[in-house]
C-alpha cells in the first residue's frame, strides 16, 4: 500500500492511466496511518522477461528511482517455465532440481532476510 501511495504522489499512476483495483487511495492511506511508520516498502521486479534484448526491465528500474519512498531490491526474478512447472507439481521451485528460478528466487531470500 505504501508503494501505491508513493506511485500516485509521483503522478506515475496517473501518467500511465494505472486505476488501483480493490482499493481507493482514500482507503489506502486510511490504512497506511494504522500501520507501523518504520516499516519500509520495498519493490522487487517480478516476471521480468528473460530476453536479454529487452528494455523493459531498464524502463522498470529508471520509472522506480523517481519514487524516493520505496526501495527497488538488485534481485530481478525473472518470468521462467520452472516456476510454472513447479506450480503444476504442487512445490515450489526451491523444492525442484536445480535452475536459474531457484537461484533468483534464493537471491531474492537473502536480500530480504
Amino acid at each position: 500500500m505504501n508503494c501505491a501511495l508513493a506511485l500516485d504522489e509521483h503522478g506515475i499512476l496517473e501518467k500511465y492511466n494505472v486505476e488501483l483495483i480493490g482499493a481507493t487511495k482514500d482507503a489506502i492511506e486510511k490504512a497506511a496511518k494504522q500501520v507501523n511508520k518504520k516499516l519500509e516498502t520495498f519493490v522487487v521486479l517480478n516476471k521480468a522477461p528473460t530476453n536479454t534484448k529487452s528494455t523493459e526491465i531498464d524502463a522498470a528500474l529508471e520509472l522506480l528511482q523517481q519514487v524516493k519512498s520505496v526501495k527497488t531490491l538488485n534481485t530481478i526474478v525473472r518470468d521462467r517455465k520452472q516456476f510454472r512447472d513447479a506450480m503444476i507439481e504442487g512445490k515450489s521451485v526451491l523444492e525442484m532440481g536445480s535452475s536459474k528460478a531457484k537461484d533468483e528466487l534464493n537471491e531474492f531470500l537473502v536480500e530480504i532476510l
